[in-house]
């Protein structure tokens, strides 16, 4: 998950200001990381099956997130687990079986991390979503999708950001080609197959609230925080 913010600057040109570290070990930050927890290990704690991402013990995208237990228990517990499964007479499930090169555990965590960012009368919104979005569209792209959207509805309020979303998924899903149709097709595959095809992809745009304007990121009166969860991060908007 990333949280971009959509700043705008005097001339009227926008900008995109990532707040949050990709919590993947494609970033070398988050794969110094994991190398260091786990010293001898260097080939194996992340990498690369073909022409595929880097991988968490050639599995995991994401390197920190909830769940993903058999990343994260000791190995004493997951053979427990296993065992389980053997009196029953059935294979484990393919997410309860322990990973190859899994030697050290965790591998994964869900520790956050934590930004705090004062907003600027420059600041118009908040993009929040899943990698599935930002495999396919840049930081700046997503950006400019969304103040194209808002500027050209007129809307000073908020209340496109529930359309200005959705753009962001139809432009995510029209980078593989393909056009309107085969965009259509892929939104409207059922569960099962859809992974097949592309990946979940999550949206939250959050407008800021401006001088004379309300917006959809203050709520209630009085309040000067905007704490949102995002990814193995908390997020901590000021005014």
């Amino acid at each position: 998950s990333r949280a971009v913010l959509g700043v705008q600057n005097a001339d009227g040109s926008w900008q995109a200001v990532p707040l949050t570290d990709d919590h993947q070990p494609s970033n070398p930050r988050e794969l110094e990381r994991l190398i260091n927890d786990h010293p001898g290990e260097e080939n194996t704690v992340a990498f690369r099956s073909g022409r595929g991402p880097m991988r968490v013990l050639g599995g995991m995208m994401p390197s920190r997130a909830f769940g993903d237990a058999m990343y994260k228990w000791p190995l004493s517990t997951q053979r427990v687990i296993e065992a389980v499964f053997e009196t029953r007479g059935a294979p484990p499930p393919m997410m309860s079986r322990t990973p190859p090169y899994c030697r050290t555990p965790p591998y994964m965590t869900a520790s956050p991390e934590i930004i705090h960012r004062p907003l600027a009368p420059t600041d118009r919104f908040l993009i929040i979503a899943t990698d599935g979005l930002f495999d396919a569209l840049t930081s700046s792209e997503a950006v400019q999708i969304v103040s194209d959207h808002l500027c050209g509805m007129g809307d000073t309020d908020g209340g496109g950001t529930a359309s200005a979303a959705s753009a962001l998924v139809w432009a995510a899903l029209s980078a593989s080609g393909g056009g309107s149709r085969a965009v259509s097709v892929m939104l409207t595959l059922p569960k099962g197959e859809s992974r097949k095809y592309r990946d979940d992809i999550t949206v939250l745009v959050v407008v800021f609230e401006r001088p004379g304007a309300q917006g959809s990121a203050a709520g209630a009166e009085g309040v000067s925080e905007v704490e949102v969860p995002v990814g193995g991060c908390k997020l901590v908007i000021r005014e």
